[in-house]
């Protein structure tokens, strides 16, 4: 059935050899065989698209062909942002993991493709994953990057985190101890912020009135709002009690009333 849609090519033994494919013929539609194999070169973008259709088609051939695949998808990405093609690059790795979605190199190379391309919450997200998956893993390039996600987004604890985690001499790499300082110094306190003290007097809850729920003084002898008596009452009776209102017409329900006085249903 394949064959009829499909024709397998080889691909010339100099690029199996050049990029380690395995020797096994990569699918081609009818359709696009022009398209892929050109008077003097072939575009490899063309047969990795192709290979994704395929296995679309046919995904129990998947690990037959995702060796081929991740390499082919990394190949491409690397040429493309050479060309600074950022959107194909991108393409071309989410080809290839929908092929081979375990491989944890075009896992990286997506996410720095997302960050590259200004789409720094999607590559947060995605070295998160990585960073879980090996928590322990002492990868600086990986957690550079990372860093960098995070810190673009205003993350700056997290990114200091991530890359605080390596060994001291790790930072003995100018660039990455530069990192690292300029995260921490997005940690420091705005010059002049008012700086949080254990001493700092706490504000006093504020007191309602026990009849109609407004808010009083201490100094108020009559409720400014329903001119309750206030100064007979008890001192703990003024508490800072939230107002009730009516569930069916939202009106003020003074405190121990049963019923609403708006609408006369019950409280």
């Amino acid at each position: 059935m394949a064959e009829k849609k499909y024709r397998f090519y080889q691909l010339a033994d100099e690029l199996t050899e050049k990029y380690g494919f395995d020797a096994i013929p990569f699918p081609v539609s009818v359709e696009t065989s022009k398209r892929i194999f050109r008077s003097e070169s072939v575009s490899l973008d063309a047969v990795l698209d192709a290979l994704d259709r395929f296995l679309g088609e046919y995904p129990q051939l998947k690990p037959k062909y995702a060796t081929n695949a991740a390499k082919l998808a990394m190949l491409c990405a690397t040429n493309n942002v050479f060309a600074g093609k950022m959107a194909d690059a991108l393409g071309n790795l989410n080809a290839g993991l929908r092929i081979y979605p375990e491989h944890r190199g075009m896992v990286v190379h997506q996410a720095l493709a997302l960050q590259m391309n200004g789409y720094d919450e999607a590559a947060a997200v995605e070295y998160e994953r990585l960073l879980g998956k090996a928590p322990q893993a002492y990868d600086p390039v990986l957690r550079a990057l990372a860093a960098k996600a995070f810190m673009s987004l205003g993350q700056y604890e997290k990114a200091f985190v991530i890359l605080d985690f390596l060994p001291e001499k790790a930072f003995q790499d100018e660039a990455l101890a530069k990192l690292r300082q300029s995260i921490a110094d997005k940690l420091l306190p705005e010059p002049g912020a008012e700086q949080p003290t254990q001493n700092k007097p706490v504000k006093e809850p504020a007191l309602v009135c026990p009849s109609c729920g407004e808010p009083v003084l201490k100094t108020h002898k009559f409720c400014p709002s329903c001119a309750t008596p206030l100064h007979q009452r008890e001192e703990h009776s003024l508490k800072a009690e939230p107002p009730q209102f009516c569930v069916h017409c939202g009106a003020k329900i003074k405190p121990g009333n049963r019923f609403c006085t708006q609408c006369g249903k019950a409280a």
